[in-house]
């Protein structure tokens, strides 16, 4: 691979974190959720024909509710669904805000009691941008360990790819969840530590790929053009059965936990394509021509 696809890959890099950094500075950076500007929870056990949306919709129809309502449904029996709702804002204070979801999930008609209020609390942010800091430098810390493996191995220029390439990816997927205004939540640093670990599993395989070729095509006296093309195309291959493999897992995510893991697999599915590019990037990107 030639040096002007490293320089094409910085480029795009950079430019996806500029745009990113100018729509974080006209929206205030980050889109938070929940966990950083804190709201209102409220657990509810419902009958199970009260289906996710009702409960979502009827929740927004609430006299005072603003802002964005997160449901998760904690479990889940043969009689029953508990709802946990964290809401945004609500204009009333506690009390007063339970008894009008204990108003509104009652059978009127035949006037039974169809919801239970466990409990309504409100609460202020769970998190912070700073408790963002050491997580990161965890991070940063804990790649040093395969860089150095890979520096050895591969040699200097490798091993900075390996510690590198990661670290851009995580900056990549925070860059365009900033850009596409997806909320933040407690799920980003598993979705950082998940897009670094992708990221660093592609580029020490991709370095494999391309050292077992050189050593099994040396015998035939191939060009380092033919031992760059014969690697490339099995790490596409590579590639293309990770996405694969996760576009399934994304699915059936979606799908069967689409309350509790929505977020999570969003966030991880970006992470995912900025690991498979910056990998790419690190494998080929800086290999010599021989």
């Amino acid at each position: 691979m030639k040096k002007g696809f490293m320089r094409v890959s910085l480029l795009i890099s950079a430019a996806v974190i500029c745009a990113a950094a100018v729509i974080g500075f006209i929206f205030g950076g980050f889109s938070k959720g929940l966990d950083y500007t804190g709201g209102t929870a409220v657990t509810v056990k419902l009958p199970p024909e009260n289906t996710y949306d009702d409960f979502c919709s009827r929740l927004m129809k609430l006299e005072g509710v603003s802002g964005n309502v997160n449901v998760i449904v904690s479990e889940k029996t043969k009689d029953t669904v508990i709802y946990i709702a964290e809401i945004e804002e609500t204009g009333t204070d506690s009390e007063s805000f339970k008894k009008l979801v204990e108003s509104e999930f009652t059978d009127r008609y035949n006037d039974k009691e169809a919801a239970i209020v466990f409990e309504c609390i409100k609460f202020g942010p769970r998190s912070s941008v700073k408790d963002l800091v050491l997580p990161f430098i965890a991070l940063a810390a804990a790649l040093l360990v395969p860089a150095v493996y890979v520096l050895i191995r591969h040699g200097l220029r490798y091993g900075i790819s390996a510690f590198a390439a990661p670290v851009l990816a995580s900056v990549l997927m925070l860059a365009v969840v900033m850009m596409a205004r997806i909320d933040i939540s407690r799920n980003l640093m598993s979705a950082v530590y998940l897009t670094s670990a992708s990221t660093l599993l592609a580029v020490i395989t991709g370095l494999l790929i391309r050292t077992y070729n050189e050593k099994n095509t040396s015998r035939m006296k191939s060009t380092g053009e033919e031992i760059a093309k014969n690697a490339k195309k099995q790490v596409r291959s590579v590639i293309l059965a990770v996405v694969l493999c996760f576009a399934i897992a994304l699915v059936f995510g979606l799908i069967f936990q689409a309350e509790l893991m929505r977020e999570l697999l969003i966030q991880f599915a970006v992470g995912c394509v900025c690991a498979l590019f910056c990998a790419y990037a690190a494998v080929f990107g800086t290999a010599e021509e021989k």
